[in-house]
């Protein structure tokens, strides 16, 4: 099944201008980049270099019209990333590779280049066009305030890393604009609209983001905290006094017998696979040993004996060999000589009749 899907980050600052390095490939520390591609990158909102990104971010947040000063810790932007499946891209059949081997390439390894050349050769752009189209789209309408849109086609698989500034009323607020409400708004625009291009979700229900307080609730209630709990042991309670009663005494007892016989299973076992590996390596100690005295025995024999052994026997292969080459020809010569017999008899049975009805044979029959 195809799908589409996309990554939503808040971000502050500091981690904003990390991202916009990576997006103008600005960190050269980057494993998954094939610069030899890179040319193929395409700005489709904004500006094209860091530089101008940077001044361009500056003027949006400039205009923010509350009063408070923009605090240090402030979630600034909202990066996205917009991505589908490869499988819906790509033509594997035509590339002759599976969708299994591909995830499996990796675009450093000089092995796997000639295998992702292929399968990027058949990038359908018309698929990809009608995906940026609905993609804009989809921007238009719920992140007016977008300021970079920037298509990668250096790394596996295209993608598209979108920045918006979370502008709610002229007012600098990522925590009204990134809420519950408008996350399920947006999620139904979008896949609405990439639903007509017979791409699904690959989640269901995207991330919210929850507050400090919101996780812990969520947490108490978690299938997985349940997984974590461990059984507590069993700990007699004593009665009153000093001394414990007897079923309690005998329910301890029980308990450690148990795990006596457990032990010793367990001991068991493992004589048993020391001793099966013990017979294995005497095994291959055996082998080595065989092999180990072959060759000793083999570098003892002169070189010409062993050249004259070898010529002898490659002689007599070949002399069999032209004895049954012989044999076969002289029983193809034998054949060929008993059709002539019956081409001829037949020959002569047919002018026999010709001579019957008192016609001449135009040829002595021999």
């Amino acid at each position: 099944m195809y799908y589409a899907n996309r990554d939503i980050k808040l971000k502050k600052l500091r981690a904003s201008n990390r991202a916009a390095s990576h997006v103008f490939r600005n960190d050269p520390k980057n494993d998954n980049v094939v610069s030899s591609r890179s040319i193929l990158n395409r700005v489709i909102i904004g500006p094209d270099n860091f530089n101008d990104y940077k001044k361009r971010l500056d003027e949006v947040l400039s205009q923010n019209a509350s009063k408070k000063k923009i605090r240090s810790d402030a979630n600034i932007t909202i990066n996205q990333v917009f991505h589908c499946s490869a499988g819906w891209l790509f033509d594997f059949e035509k590339a002759g590779i599976t969708q299994e081997k591909w995830e499996a390439l990796n675009v450093q390894n000089p092995e796997d280049k000639n295998a992702l050349a292929r399968v990027w050769a058949t990038l359908d752009a018309n698929k990809l066009d009608k995906f940026e189209k609905a993609m804009l789209e989809h921007l238009e309408k719920c992140h007016q305030h977008t300021i970079s849109v920037v298509l990668h086609m250096d790394e596996k698989t295209p993608h598209y890393h979108v920045v918006s500034v979370p502008f709610v009323n002229k007012v600098l607020s990522a925590k009204q604009y990134y809420t519950k409400k408008t996350l399920n708004d947006w999620n139904s625009d979008f896949f609405e609209r990439v639903k007509k291009l017979n791409l699904s979700t690959r989640r269901k229900v995207p991330d919210v983001p929850l507050s400090q307080e919101q996780y812990a609730k969520s947490d108490v209630n978690s299938p997985k905290r349940a997984l974590r709990k461990r059984p507590r042991p069993h700990r007699p309670k004593p009665a009153a006094g000093l001394f414990y009663s007897r079923k309690e005494v005998d329910k301890t007892v029980k308990s450690y017998e148990e795990r006596e016989k457990q032990l010793k299973e367990i001991i068991a076992n493992a004589h048993k696979w020391i001793a099966q590996k013990t017979v294995e390596l005497e095994q291959q100690n055996n082998i080595r040993q065989r092999y180990e005295n072959a060759k000793r025995l083999l570098s003892e024999i002169p070189k010409g004996k062993i050249n004259y052994r070898a010529q002898s026997i490659a002689a007599a292969k070949l002399k069999k060999e032209l004895e049954e080459k012989e044999e076969e020809l002289k029983q193809a010569r034998e054949q060929a000589q008993e059709a002539e017999q019956k081409l001829q008899a037949i020959q002569y049975q047919r002018l026999k009749r010709k001579n019957s009805k008192g016609t001449t044979p135009l040829y002595p029959v021999k």
